[in-house]
């Protein structure tokens, strides 16, 4: 590191494995902002290079990221090669260079760092000697003398050296080559000294490489000679780095030591696998498992295949000849019988190309069959299975990770993946699953579970205990467990990271301080994965996060504590606190939970507050509004325009610490005016948000209606939408009065407009609603009727009770006037008409109704509320049913509901329902029309035919009302004319409150 008096400027510490002698590597390389550019960096970095070599080893690697390509320049100076089809691993074979023999001689008499010769461009170091991928590095000093040494990437060996004296290479034809078929290798010596040189040359590999090869011979100009090697197809596999099958060159060139080492990745001529959802089976019951065989010869051959069982099943076919294609795949249905539990086939076999017969490894097939309604697990050779409840879990024995599967949706639907654990700090990759972990399978009460043992590679000791639990619900548990084998105390956390797939459209939700956020996946711009959320697990209030799709599927997951969550555009990761473990001492973490099933976020946030919260509300309420990680638009939404002007908020807000700039733009229609267009915003993030107040005018020419009012925000990224509805009501409007009709058994509204008249002693209907001298109601006032099945019949627009269906009529309603001033400071003014009632059914409950108008609004408003008096809970339910008086008689009318424009309900001959709406109505043929609609937490707004007597729209409220509380809705009617008052009157569903 540097460092002056004060603090360290910057820092490149170094590590290596326990136990590994050959590769190191560069965790982090950091160097204060003040002092970018002034050598530091490369100071720190060449130091920890030099390190490298002095400790012995043969490489040192480092990672960094396509966003910090300015760097790249720097590493590749130092000797680091970009490894291609990374993003981004850089590997540094100096050192190897340095300590190799002709290395030496080269390096005593010139500078490694000054004399290299090599492109920094920013791109891959992609090189090739036929398709095997190498590293090349030149050095070339003052007066010609050079060195160029060719480093083979999965051997981490030199398999060609060149200098003014000698070339010396080994070559294969391919890094990828079929076992069971020979090989050749071809070596190359050239000799640039004018004397001969004496040359032994012995060549082996590794165990399970075959070849024998010993010569000598002198070396005048240059020779080449060529071998044969065979690969085992039952290669033994390496658990350590290289993991590359070696082929070995040992050469003495006049009493100099060289070897050359060319890295083999085995592949087997046919290669057999069955994928882990078509691991399950039923037992008893004959079906097909499904062997899936890829070819890595380059001709045509056939695949002649011997499936036996090893237990617990029968095969009904045991003999497969499959033709494959140069390089090709197919598919091997194997007739199987099995019994419950683990099942295991053993598949042998080899491949025919032309008259060559090619051995293949004898495959290890491992299955699990499970009863109907049952959850069962086996262990494999590759991985574990858990499987139950419509869930399937696949555990890789090797990695470490857990794969999850919705097999009510599909046998092959991945939804989830956990992956290894990283225990720290520091937080490394390479640290447990190291090697294929140790497995189990354990019955549970109520389940089964795998446990896995895995021991930690960079502190010798310490074992990760992972069980991993199933049962009949959507949930996997994962409960962790660290034993301190070691002889220091240590302090630890452990990092889990978790990745959902359910598709580019996708919405992602997670909760903040600041509420619920949604953000769809794919759908461009700053996401919630990257725009740089505050990490402490103080800011999450609950511990989950989900993933959900338009058709009903989610996946998740839920924890209890965290230090610190990191959710990203590609996954989450959460970082819980073991504690200090003393020698000898084990520390189980709370368990976590991964959610694959039906439902959605609020599923998901269902089950955390069962499992780790103060479990579910007693009363059942609608979903919590969720926002956009990026928001933006006007407030109140929408907007009333009375008397010409109203009062408005533009504001710009974002989720996370990433800094926005852009402009802040308001798009007016020519009936709005406002002096405010647009804001120039910068800094924009979650601790600074941009808002403005706003004065908006009506035209002088604007017409009362809607209007639509949009707003965008532009960055250098992408351009945010957002749009806002304002309803401009009529400027010279008067203003409301309320009076009393024929001797005070009608009160009449009026603002202009409309004229509505209520009689609270005909169970509180509104027995008129005229617009323009037109009757919209069709009402029995002031003697109730018979109508069809109603009796009495109030008709017009009357209350509705359902504990009193039929007998509500035998209440009292009282009345007076009231006044309420709305949200956005309207004055509404009008009639309550009110009853405690008193039949036993439903004594102690008062249901009561406003009717208000407003100055210059063309619709009625409709306060239903209904209270329990008594201190018992119940299920509470108002509302009110519509008689239009154009729609007195079949075929006289049409619905209309915009929440299903492919049907259009008419006013049947039969009773037929219409729907349900939050916006909609009834158009008549002689043009007139009523709309209903129904605003906030469980209102809702219905229409119905009823054969003979005509048609109905009903409005009604209902949901869990708590002891003396009670429930509320909002409602609109709005008599209009035609079909167009549709789009001109459905801003009145979209209130959630009075405005």
């Amino acid at each position: 590191m540097t460092e002056d008096s004060r603090r360290i400027i910057s820092i490149c510490p170094l590590r290596a494995k326990p136990g590994q002698k050959e590769h190191a590597f560069i965790p982090h390389l950091n160097c204060h902002p003040d002092y970018h550019g002034k050598r530091h960096g490369k100071s720190v970095l060449w130091a920890a290079v030099e390190r490298t070599c002095e400790a012995g080893y043969r490489k040192v690697d480092l990672y960094t990221w396509p966003g910090n390509l300015k760097a790249v320049p720097l590493y590749k100076k130092m000797g680091f090669m970009w490894r291609p089809d990374s993003a981004v691993q850089m590997e540094n074979f100096t050192p190897a260079a340095r300590r190799h023999p002709l290395g030496r001689a080269y390096f005593a008499r010139h500078d490694w760092y000054e004399t290299q010769v090599r492109s920094l461009r920013l791109e891959e170091d992609l090189v090739k000697r036929g398709e095997v991928r190498v590293y090349e590095y030149l050095w070339r000093a003052e007066g010609g003398e050079f060195l160029r040494m060719v480093f083979d990437r999965q051997s981490w060996g030199i398999v060609e050296v060149e200098n003014n004296d000698l070339l010396i290479s080994c070559s294969l034809t391919d890094e990828r080559l079929v076992a069971g078929v020979s090989h050749p290798v071809r070596w190359r010596i050239v000799n640039r000294r004018s004397t001969p040189a004496r040359v032994l040359l012995s060549a082996s590999g590794d165990p399970g490489v075959d070849i024998r090869r010993r010569e000598m011979l002198q070396v005048r100009d240059s020779a080449e000679l060529e071998g044969t090697f065979v690969i085992d197809p039952n290669i033994p596999e390496k658990t350590q780095d290289p993991r590359a099958a070696i082929l070995r060159t040992d050469l003495l060139i006049d009493g100099v030591e060289v070897q050359l080492a060319a890295g083999i990745e085995a592949q087997q001529a046919v290669a057999v696998s069955v994928d882990a959802p078509r691991s399950v089976i039923r037992p008893g019951v004959p079906q097909e498992v499904v062997l899936t065989l890829r070819s890595n010869l380059k001709r045509r051959s056939t695949a002649r295949l011997s499936v036996l069982p090893a237990g617990g099943a029968t095969v009904g076919r045991r003999e497969h000849a499959v033709p494959l294609a140069p390089r090709g795949g197919a598919e091997v249905r194997v007739p199987v019988a099995a019994e419950a539990g683990p099942v295991r086939l053993n598949v042998e076999g080899h491949a025919v190309a032309g008259k060559e017969r090619v051995p293949i490894k004898t495959k290890r097939v491992d299955l699990l069959s499970i009863e109907r309604g049952g959850v069962s697990g086996c262990v494999g050779e590759e991985r574990a299975l858990l499987c139950g409840g419509g869930l399937m879990a696949s555990v890789d024995l090797r990695s470490g990770g857990v794969s999850a599967y919705h097999r009510l949706r599909a046998e092959r639907a991945y939804r989830l993946h956990l992956s290894s654990p990283r225990l720290g700090p520091p937080f490394s990759w390479e640290d447990f699953f190291q090697e294929k972990a140790e497995a189990s399978v354990e019955e549970e009460p109520c389940g089964a579970a795998v446990r896995i043992r895995s021991k930690s590679i960079l502190r010798p000791g310490v074992v990760l205990d992972r069980r991993i639990s199933l049962g009949y619900g959507p949930l996997i548990r994962v409960v962790d467990t660290i034993l301190n084998g070691s002889a220091v105390p240590l302090d630890l956390s452990l990092n889990q990271g978790w990745n959902v797939s359910l598709g580019l459209r996708s919405e992602l939700v997670i909760p903040r301080k600041q509420g619920i956020y949604r953000d769809t996946v794919g759908a461009g711009g700053r996401g919630l994965g990257n725009l740089n959320l505050p990490e402490e697990g103080a800011q999450w209030p609950e511990g989950w996060i989900c993933a959900q799709r338009e058709d009903g599927c989610a996946a998740g997951a839920l924890w209890g504590c965290a230090q610190r969550v990191e959710p990203g555009r590609w996954g989450t990761e959460i970082r819980r606190r073991v504690g200090r473990l003393e020698p000898g001492q084990a520390g189980t973490l709370d368990p976590i939970y991964a959610f694959v099933g039906d439902g959605s976020w609020q599923t998901v946030r269902g089950w955390w507050q069962t499992l780790f919260g103060e479990g579910v509300p007693e009363i059942e309420t609608t979903a919590s509004p969720t926002r956009r990680p990026i928001e933006l638009g006007i407030a109140p939404n929408p907007l009333l325009v009375a008397r010409g002007e109203a009062n408005a908020t533009l504001s710009l807000r974002s989720v996370g610490e990433h800094k926005l700039k852009g402009k802040l733009i308001l798009e007016l229609p020519a009936s709005l005016r406002t002096d405010l267009r647009a804001i120039r915003v910068s800094g924009l993030c979650a601790s600074r948000t941009t808002t403005r107040k706003l004065r908006l005018r009506a035209a002088r020419s604007a017409q009362p209606g809607p209007a639509q009012i949009g707003v965008r925000f532009e960055t250098d990224e992408a351009i945010y939408h957002a749009s806002a509805r304002a309803l401009i009501l009529a400027r010279q409007a008067p203003e409301v009065r309320v009076s009393c009709e024929e001797e005070g058994r009608v009160i009449a509204i009026r603002n202009g407009i409309l004229t509505a008249k209520v009689a609270p002693g005909f169970k509180g209907s509104v027995i008129s609603l005229r617009r323009e001298g037109k009757e919209f109601l069709n009402s029995a006032y002031p003697e109730a009727g018979i109508r069809g099945f109603m009796n009495p019949w109030h008709g017009g627009l009357s209350p509705t009770y359902g504990r009193l269906w039929g007998n509500l009529h035998k209440e009292r309603f009282l009345h007076r006037v009231v006044e309420r001033k709305g949200r956005q400071g309207l004055v509404w003014r009008g009639v309550r008409v009110q009853c405690t009632i008193a039949q036993e059914r439903a004594r102690g409950q008062t249901i009561a109704l406003d009717y208000l108008m407003t100055r210059g609004a063309d619709a009625l408003a409709i306060v239903a509320s209904c209270r329990d008096e008594l201190g018992i809970s119940s299920d509470g339910h108002i509302g009110f049913a519509v008689c239009p008086a154009f729609a007195a008689s079949p075929g006289a009318a049409s619905f209309c509901n915009p929440s299903a424009p492919s049907i259009t309900s008419l006013a049947a001959p039969h009773w037929s329902e219409a729907g349900a709406w939050d916006w909609g109505g009834i158009v008549g043929d002689d043009g007139r029309a009523l709309f209903l609609s129904a605003c906030g937490e469980g209102a809702r707004a219905s229409g119905r035919a009823l054969g003979d007597i005509g048609c109905e729209l009903e409005g009604h409220v209902s949901g869990p009302m708590p002891a003396r509380g009670g429930i509320e809705g909002l409602f609109f009617v709005a008599p209009a004319f035609g079909p167009e008052g549709v789009s001109a009157h459905a801003v009145w569903g979209e209130f959630e409150e009075l405005p």
